[in-house]
């Protein structure tokens, strides 16, 4: 999940933005709080206000909820949909009466209800809900005397504090319930319903380390010594998994390399486009985290974004393009040459190049890389993709006099002019990949995906009338 800051502002700092939040995962983007100045600050970021699937509100002062009018307007008159609301259960009545209703309750039309601008979740403290399809729930916190407020737990892994005084039985409990980072907001002087610099500093380490800075409208200014606490800056990502054990974060290189990645690829027709990488790259993530051995985690997600940055299939066969384009790359990044010297291995051997020249990568790194590649070739994904490669290569679908290569050389593999079908491309490379993963979780998904490609295949040939086929007849053997 990416969190991005809309904000670190207290509402009343010149020049930046609400202490709000952009939560993005899966596909979904959520706001955490929607204050005054959240859709200026998405406007700057690029990010249209058409995209927010999601919102939830911790508090209901106006730095944090008085966006929603907007959200709730341009929603039903604009857009024509509801927006998913996630408003804990005890502010629920209170956004309507005491926020909303005022302005925009139009009993005309019938909208005479929170209801009838959003869909509506309320959650009690404690209750399970999805936020941008992450587990979440909501902990009570101590910010105004006599009004709410609340801070949200994301995949157990990271605790936003919104507003809160200085509460470090929560925080303790919180590290205990295994939490790894937690998003705290803070104030320079005095700060009678937050929580001061000051006071953080004085926290145990076990605390401070875990503590990334909000709130604190710093502009312009030299941050101060954060005794093991980092300041967060409005408009900065950071990336975190889902794991109790860790919570990884994107370096600036891999920030860096990821939008270059997605801006070179974005459009590509073979199946090798920024969406592949993506997944690859999430995959990468996935396998890293399921392995009991320690990783290089800024290797594998700098592997994955870039394996193929320069793919051989389309240089002419030039296997060290890609290698040679990551290295400039990560040249103009300033990367140590230790480490581009590994991503440049793990490029070079990762791609399958036929049945008799199986390539073995040299690290951990390296095969939690070819691993997630492998499976996107795998499964219905594989399926799209390798028709759409076909395709590209001017291959003909199925052809039943093309007999598919049982046994396949590099050479022959990587020869282009020889005649072939996409649904020959199963039986040299897709079908062999189930033998082929390195880590236990990749042999895993990929025996499911496996077996789905062997029931489309099936039903394709007889739709074609291929059951006697030699294709037909090697399905029983693979």
């Amino acid at each position: 999940m990416k969190i991005t800051m809309l904000g670190v502002g207290n509402g009343f700092t010149p020049d930046i933005y609400d202490n709000n939040a952009l939560l993005e995962a899966q596909g979904i983007r959520a706001l955490i709080d929607c204050g005054t100045t959240a859709w200026h600050s998405l406007w700057k970021l690029g990010v249209s206000r058409e995209s927010i699937d999601e919102l939830f509100i911790t508090h209901l002062h106006f730095d944090h909820s008085g966006g929603i009018e907007s959200a709730a307007l341009y929603s039903h008159y604009v857009l024509g949909k509801k927006l998913r609301l996630v408003v804990p259960d005890p502010i629920a009545g209170r956004l309507w009466d005491q926020v909303l209703k005022g302005a925009i309750e139009n009993e005309n039309e019938r909208l005479v209800s929170l209801e009838d601008f959003f869909e509506v979740v309320t959650p009690r403290e404690g209750e399970e809900f999805l936020l941008a399809g992450q587990k979440a729930y909501w902990v009570s916190t101590h910010h105004v005397e006599g009004k709410f407020s609340c801070g949200v737990v994301l995949n157990q892994v990271l605790f936003y504090t919104s507003d809160m005084v200085d509460d470090l039985p929560l925080l303790t409990r919180m590290v205990d319930a295994g939490i790894q980072v937690i998003y705290h907001d803070c104030q320079f002087g005095k700060a009678g319903n937050h929580v001061t610099f000051q006071t953080l500093c004085m926290y145990p380490e076990e605390i401070r380390k875990r503590l990334y800075l909000m709130h604190h409208g710093l502009h312009n200014r030299e941050e101060p010594d954060g005794y093991g606490m980092t300041f967060l800056h409005q408009h900065e990502t950071w990336e975190w998994f889902a794991n109790k054990e860790r919570g990884e974060t994107m370096t600036e290189l891999v920030k860096k390399t990821y939008d270059y990645i997605c801006q070179k690829q974005l459009g590509e027709a073979t199946g090798h486009d920024w969406w592949h990488s993506k997944r690859v790259y999430e995959m990468a993530v996935h396998l890293a985290k399921a392995q009991t051995a320690p990783v290089d985690m800024e290797v594998v997600m700098l592997g994955a974004l870039l394996h193929d940055i320069e793919d051989w299939k389309f240089n002419d066969g030039d296997e060290d393009a890609g290698p040679r384009a990551a290295e400039n790359w990560l040249k103009t990044c300033g990367a140590d040459s230790e480490l581009i010297a590994h991503i440049k291995m793990i490029i070079k051997d990762l791609s399958y190049k036929g049945s008799e020249s199986v390539s073995v990568m040299k690290t951990p790194e390296g095969m939690i890389v070819q691993d997630a590649d492998r499976l996107d070739a795998a499964g219905a994904v594989g399926i799209a993709r390798c028709f759409a490669c076909g395709g590209a290569f001017g291959n003909e679908i199925v052809n039943p006099d093309i007999p598919a290569r049982i046994r396949i050389t590099g050479e022959e593999y990587m020869d282009k002019k020889i005649k072939m079908t996409t649904v020959n491309h199963f039986y040299e490379k897709l079908f062999r990949l189930k033998n082929l993963y390195n880590t236990d979780e990749a042999k895993r998904i990929g025996m499911d995906r496996h077996e789905y490609m062997k029931a489309y295949i099936r039903q394709l040939l007889l739709e074609c009338n291929m059951e006697d086929s030699q294709q037909y007849q090697l399905l029983e053997t693979i």
